[in-house]
Formats: structure tokens, sequence, C-alpha cells
């Protein structure tokens, strides 16, 4: 149970609308949970609280309660990631990766891995998209445990060595057996960028020379993982997909 009066710094990703003027905010806090608050009147236009509230934006926020969803007493935005809301495509793409925490962030159980990881994507440029939301997917994968070792067959274990052909399957990974593919062989650079990523902060993954279509592949192979681990349609992609 969480104490009286509690303070926390963390990240919006997702709304609800709750009673007349009030949200219902989820928050990946500095520890890696989800703290689930209500800010009351938020959406009126008087409101000292409603320029803080909304998607992919950096809080400090105090409450009070011992509820489930205690109440937000003070707000304070520390940033708005601007550059990740200019454009269409990066709202959409703003939608998605808030869809993507929405999927992995618990209120039980707490991964620092997705705050640090997030915050390391906000510090990138707003450039490669596509990159930077297959590099969230597969390191959150690689981080709650649902990604298998990338040089071995998913289905009997053996090494898949340089001179084989990597296939995506009906299972999360690469088979070498071309009769359980579901998809072209993926080119041997994509595969080197996957574990580029999974080594470096984003401001450095930006720099990978995967040129745009390399990047949607990645990302659609990605989102596909994402997909079968989670059992779920990410419906923000295929807006983000037909920009």
């Amino acid at each position: 149970m969480r104490e009286e009066n509690d303070k926390l710094t963390g990240v919006i990703f997702r709304l609800n609308d709750s009673k007349p003027g009030d949200r219902v905010v989820h928050i990946l806090a500095s520890d890696g949970s989800r703290h689930v608050v209500i800010a009351k009147g938020v959406k009126k236009g008087t409101s000292r609280k409603a320029h803080a509230v909304d998607l992919m934006n950096l809080v400090q926020v105090k409450t009070t309660g011992r509820s489930s969803m205690p109440l937000v007493t003070d707000i304070k935005l520390l940033d708005k990631y601007e550059r990740f809301k200019k454009t269409y495509k990066s709202l959409i793409f703003t939608q998605l990766i808030c869809e993507i925490l929405h999927l992995f962030v618990q209120e039980e159980q707490g991964e620092v891995g997705y705050y640090r990881n997030l915050l390391s994507m906000l510090s990138a440029k707003a450039e490669k998209l596509d990159l930077l939301a297959a590099a969230l997917i597969i390191r959150f994968l690689y981080l709650s445990g649902n990604l298998p070792k990338l040089n071995e067959d998913i289905h009997d274990g053996s090494d898949i060595l340089p001179t084989d052909e990597r296939f995506p399957n009906l299972d999360i990974g690469y088979t070498k057996d071309n009769n359980l593919a579901t998809a072209p062989a993926i080119s041997d650079r994509i595969f080197k960028a996957q574990r580029f990523i999974l080594k470096n902060d984003f401001v450095t993954i930006q720099r990978l020379d995967l040129d745009e279509e390399e990047q949607k592949q990645m990302l659609a192979l990605h989102i596909d993982w994402l997909q079968k681990v989670t059992e779920r349609e990410i419906k923000s992609y295929l807006l983000f997909r037909d920009i």
C-alpha cells in the first residue's frame, strides 16, 4: 500500500477520461513501475495542471491518498520532448511508443530498464523514427525475457552460422530451415543491427546506416514479435506504417 503522501518522477504514457473534468493518468516511474493517479479538474481550461498532463511528458507528481488511485495534489512539468510532437508522423510515433509501454509496464513489478531505455530514446533526435521504435521494442523484449538468442535456431537450438540464412517463422526468433519460414530471410545487415541495438544507447543507435526500407522491415519484424508475445494487435502501428 502506498504512503498517504507520495512523490514520484516519471513519464506519462496513458490517459483516460474519468468524471467530467478529471483524468486518470498512467505514469512510468523512475523505478520502472506503473503508477495510476487521478488528476482532478485537469480538463478544465482554468486548471493549472493541464499543461503538464500530456502523453510523453516527463513530470514530477505529488499525490495524496491511500487508494489504488491517489489524487494528484501538484504536478511539475520537467520536459515535454516537443521534438517528438511536431509532425503528424512524430505524434503517431508517440502514440505507438505509449501503446508499447502500456503492454510492458506493470504496477506490481517494476523494471527500471524500461524507464532508462525510454529516457535514452527521448534523448535522441526525432529522426529515423522507424529505427527508434524497432530498437525500443527489441530492448523491451530482451528486458522482459521474451527475446531468444538471435544466433541460435529457435526450433532446435543449433547455431546459425554467418553462412546460414535467417528466416522469420511462427515463433519469436530465427530458423535456418526454410521449410518453417513465414517470410523471406532477413539480411545480415538487419541481424547485425539488432545485435548493435542491444549493446548501445539510442543516440549511438541512430548512427546505424540502415536505409529507410531496412528500418521499416526491421520495425515490421519486431512488431510481429511483440504481437506474438502479447497476443495483441498494435493498432497505432497500422497508422504509423501507412503514413
